[in-house]
């Protein structure tokens, strides 16, 4: 072949290569294009799914920023009873109805209470109270009608002079007897004792007997302190010898109660109630003194509940006291590491320019799951002191700065 024909077939074949070049160039380019794409969109479908998994896994919190979040208010304040059956001072009765009358004029329309309270004597109080108020001339009626009182089962009230004859001695709780060292509640009657009892019958025989005591009031009832491996099993069980809680769940079938839960100090046995055989019946859980300034172990209670839609009331708020200044919490005198801890809050308020109880307040109401936060009062004062720290904001920053000094656990995200 000469050189001209060599020439003259390279040329082709060049425009050959050209031809195909400029036709296959665009598929090219638009398949890489649609690769490309799918990359990006699988890359934004697992930081998704990523992002939805750690949000599923984290408590969510109300909004901290100003102008955004719910503020704690009156109507999510709930009235701990405790308080009115003189627990660690003696109250009057006089004292009870002045601190529901302003509560109630106020806004405050939830009230916690219980048997195990001065023996019955709080639940007498609340009645007797609330139906001094209905029968008022005045708008108080109106919402003393509106009053929802939880109250608890798992103790029944007895005539100590039972014991020993209907009464089983070792079913007596002994350490809250009226002059037992172990009684925290004071000026309580003294012919009466406290028989355990978590089965089924018995919360509705506690059920009935508190409807006489608060008068009818009763709109929720808790299986109360069911922390021992032993009352735990009883209050859960179902079949035969079916517990409290299956109890509580007939009643509400029946409609007699609005709500039924459980009322507990240590949340790990919350959260084993919650996942027994008949925690699915369980609509509130109340927790004491494991979600403020000072403890957060509910945190992975209060997890559970997020994601299973179990509504929590939050009581113990401001740790017995000591973050107000005391110097007991749980109900015994603080460890040092407990006392430096809230020491180290007041003095973190101040550099904020918010008052200690304002925060407590808050910090208690932050999870979405929490629904009610429960205050106890003694006193009108403590009651206007109480509600007067309500819808306070506090500012991010304070619990950006808790955060970073350990006060607050590490896995709360603030917004």
């Amino acid at each position: 072949m000469g050189d001209e024909a060599r020439e003259g077939e390279e040329e082709e074949v060049g425009e050959a290569r050209s031809a195909l070049v400029s036709k296959t160039a665009p598929l090219l380019e638009d398949a890489a294009s649609k690769a490309g794409l799918v990359l990006l969109c699988g890359a934004i479908a697992v930081k998704c799914v990523r992002s939805m998994v750690a949000r599923f896994n984290r408590l969510q919190l109300r909004g901290t920023s100003k102008g955004k979040g719910d503020l704690l208010e009156a109507k999510d304040i709930l009235l701990g009873g405790s308080a009115f059956a003189g627990m660690f001072q003696p109250i009057s009765e006089e004292e009870v109805f002045l601190v529901l009358k302003e509560a109630l004029d106020c806004g405050v329309c939830h009230i916690d209470t219980a048997p195990h309270y001065g023996l019955g004597l709080s639940e007498e109080r609340i009645g007797s109270c609330l139906r001094k108020i209905r029968m008022m001339p005045n708008s108080l009626t109106r919402k003393a009608e509106k009053v929802k009182v939880y109250t608890k089962v798992g103790r029944l009230i007895r005539g100590r002079g039972e014991v020993g004859k209907t009464i089983d001695e070792s079913e007596v709780q002994w350490d809250n007897v009226a002059g037992s060292e172990g009684c925290i509640f004071k000026g309580i009657p003294e012919d009466r004792v406290a028989v355990l009892d978590y089965s089924a019958e018995g919360a509705r025989t506690s059920f009935k007997e508190s409807e006489e005591r608060i008068d009818g009031h009763v709109y929720g009832l808790r299986v109360h302190d069911c922390e021992t491996e032993e009352i735990l099993a009883r209050a859960t069980a179902t079949g035969k010898a079916a517990g409290a809680l299956a109890g509580l769940g007939k009643l509400k079938r029946e409609g007699k109660v609005g709500s039924i839960g459980i009322g507990v100090n240590d949340p790990e046995f919350a959260l084993r109630a919650l996942k027994s055989s008949c925690g699915y019946l369980i609509d509130t859980v109340m927790i004491a003194g494991s979600w403020n300034l000072l403890d957060q172990s509910a945190h992975d209670l209060l997890l559970y509940c997020q994601r299973h839609g179990v509504e929590v009331h939050n009581a113990g708020v401001f740790a017995s006291g000591l973050i107000m200044g005391g110097n007991t919490v749980r109900y015994a005198p603080a460890q040092r590491a407990m006392v430096d801890k809230a020491r180290r809050w007041r003095v973190l308020c101040q550099n904020h320019g918010t008052s200690i109880a304002a925060v407590a307040l808050a910090f208690a109401f932050l999870p979405k799951c929490v629904k009610k936060v429960a205050i106890g009062v003694k006193s009108v004062a403590e009651l206007k002191e109480s509600l007067g720290s309500l819808g306070s904001h506090v500012p991010k920053e304070l619990w950006l700065d808790a955060k970073r000094e350990g006060l607050v656990s590490k896995h709360l995200f603030f917004h």
